[in-house]
């Protein structure tokens, strides 16, 4: 049942709705492409409570309290380097089974963005030496392209192109 707030209005208004065509179950079903038991229950839905909202209590409860959370994400600041997995460990230490997936999703919900770390460095002692720089800290990443007729795309990331060579795309993304 999970339909949008739109279709649910739709099928008030195409069953049931003074103003409305008054079409049968059926009828509306197959204009909105669903199943005739989900146009009753919403109708009956609207009938009872005169809206189409979901009923409160949906849903999984959560697994931690406001406690938990706030020391998954206090372990998340003062060990920036730390991994989800980490911090469900310690948790467990304490009694609390938590997994690390319960834990990415409260540093989500408190603003921070989990990445996995990078492999490797991006440029190497060898790139440097030819010429290629890091790119500025400008807020902004280059990605840019150059094509020709005989060696295949040369794409770089914040580099400064080689002399002579043609730029015929540029993006920009924000971070």
């Amino acid at each position: 049942m999970s339909l949008s707030h739109q279709k649910r209005w739709e099928i008030v208004f195409l069953t049931s709705h003074p103003k409305g065509p008054r079409l049968s179950y059926s009828e509306v079903a197959k204009d909105l492409h669903c199943s005739t038991s989900t146009v009753s229950e919403w109708v009956n839905r609207w009938k009872e409570t005169g809206g189409v909202e979901d009923k409160p209590g949906r849903g999984m409860e959560r697994v931690t309290t406001q406690k938990q959370d706030s020391f998954i994400v206090s372990a998340a600041i003062s060990q920036p380097e730390t991994s989800a997995t980490k911090i469900s460990n310690a948790l467990s230490k304490r009694g609390v089974v938590v997994s690390p997936t319960t834990v990415r999703r409260r540093l989500k919900e408190t603003g921070f963005q989990y990445g996995y770390p990078l492999s490797k460095p991006l440029l190497k002692e060898v790139h440097l030496e030819k010429g290629f720089s890091s790119p500025e800290p400008t807020g902004r990443t280059t990605l840019k392209t150059s094509f020709s007729q005989t060696r295949p795309p040369f794409v770089s990331l914040g580099c400064p192109g080689r002399s002579g060579e043609k730029r015929e795309a540029e993006w920009w993304f924000e971070l």
